[in-house]
């Protein structure tokens, strides 16, 4: 399944428990997500890489970051949009959901920022929305 191929890091043992994150912050890491969505589209890797955790950076280089994207592309046509958003906080790690659309379908990137508001993790998959 090309969803379980583009797992790019996924947190260990995350709980369906989540807790809504207050605004402010929401709306600064909401911002942050939209701008890494908004990145990835025209290939513009290294703006998304400056903002990982070094571990992050280790697992993720940016040719395996970009050819991810490609398989999207591949997979459901051309990127169109943005979509919605949502966050919530996951056992101390705030979450950030958008929404891309493609010509033949969405996905969520799910960008996850640690207590210093850089990337920990993403994860893509079928939307939810």
């Amino acid at each position: 399944c090309l969803c379980a191929a583009i797992i790019l890091v996924l947190l260990a043992g995350c709980s369906l428990m989540s807790l809504n994150l207050p605004p402010p912050l929401k709306e600064e890491l909401t911002k942050d997500a939209l701008e890494v969505a908004s990145n990835l589209s025209p290939g513009n890797v290294e703006a998304v890489r400056a903002d990982f955790t070094p571990t992050m950076t280790s697992a993720l280089p940016a040719t395996k970051l970009t050819e991810l994207w490609a398989d999207l592309v591949r997979e459901n046509g051309p990127f169109k949009s943005l979509g919605g958003t949502r966050g919530n906080r996951i056992q101390g790690f705030d979450v950030i959901f958008v929404t891309c659309v493609f010509e033949r379908g969405k996905i969520d990137l799910q960008v996850t920022y640690d207590e210093d508001r850089k990337i920990s993790g993403m994860y893509i998959r079928p939307s939810a929305g």
